[in-house]
């Protein structure tokens, strides 16, 4: 889990505010700085993963809730990893690359609960100029996490372009009801900041669906303990039907959301989102294995959605 998971934080709590549902497949919520906080229960590679005992109950709950799931929520067969890495051809175990701290594009940035830096998120370019991608887990366990926050560019405490707050949140409805790890992505239409919308301040990269397999990418993301970006370049390979995996050291707790690019151009500091660090493991256990929900024609929907502010 790359998430942080904020047991201490629900001492902070002040009232819980209820999501509203959405007919055409996804649940969404309005928010901002000033709403009441819900119970935070963060996981994967978002901050301070949950004891052992608390993730075996979850995964189990999750389990059982998945079992009355309709066929959108396929039960998959995860491949080993020497299978994997031979299908990829990716290096053997510690030949893989490590992430490094590097200036990146302003597009990407950290996500905020309470105050408490939790995952990643990026810009992507929607015709309303104020949409950010990121892994659903992020913003919804069991309901949407309140005093979100996003601030792009964040440095070791610095807010060169300030602090965005959500208009509303959207997740796929198999993931509120159901946590499937195959629709472990999320959506936030920001609030103007100054009169402005996000992607006048800073740049939205594309979104693409039905990616290939093995693409080389770019994942940028926000380890907890730094503060600061790292970045890490490798090939994907595909982990089950609907998962894809990315090997890199040093993708820990924070990294949650971390968007996947190709084509990416250092001139623009833009890129095609084909995945975000999430889905299975909620984006992984361990800081040097991560993985991604595939983006297929449910992602396109939900991003349909949100374009259109669907209540």
């Amino acid at each position: 889990m790359r998430y942080v998971t904020w047991a201490l934080l629900a001492a902070a709590v002040l009232a819980a505010a209820g999501a509203v549902g959405c007919e055409q497949g996804g649940a969404v919520a309005t928010g901002g700085a000033a709403a009441g906080a819900a119970r935070i229960a963060l996981g994967g590679k978002a901050a301070a993963a949950r004891s052992a005992s608390v993730r075996q109950a979850s995964a189990k709950d999750d389990a059982s809730q998945r079992e009355a799931a309709t066929d959108d929520a396929p039960a998959q067969e995860l491949q080993s990893d020497s299978v994997i890495r031979a299908q990829a051809a990716l290096p053997p175990p510690g030949g893989d690359p490590t992430a490094d701290s590097t200036e990146e594009p302003d597009s990407v940035g950290a996500l905020f609960v309470n105050g408490v830096q939790t995952c990643t998120a990026s810009v992507v370019d929607s015709p309303g100029k104020d949409l950010l991608v990121t892994a659903a887990h992020c913003i919804y366990w069991h309901s949407y996490h309140q005093d979100v926050t996003f601030v792009p560019g964040y440095d070791s405490g610095q807010r060169p372009y300030g602090t965005w707050v959500p208009g509303h949140m959207l997740v796929d409805r198999r993931w509120s009801e159901y946590s499937d790890p195959d629709l472990d992505v999320g959506f936030i239409i920001l609030q103007p900041l100054d009169g402005r919308n996000i992607q006048d301040v800073v740049d939205g990269n594309r979104l693409a669906v039905n990616p290939d397999s093995a693409m080389l990418v770019r994942v940028s993301g926000y380890p907890v303990d730094s503060g600061q970006v790292v970045t890490c370049v490798n090939w994907t390979a595909r982990q089950a039907q609907y998962q894809l995996r990315f090997d890199c050291a040093g993708l820990p707790d924070g990294t949650s959301g971390s968007p996947w690019l190709t084509d990416y151009d250092p001139i623009t500091g833009t890129g095609t989102v084909v995945g975000l660090i999430g889905g299975y493991q909620q984006g992984g256990y361990t800081s040097s294995v991560s993985y991604s929900p595939y983006f297929n024609w449910h992602v396109r929907n939900l991003y349909e959605q949100a374009i259109e502010g669907q209540p």
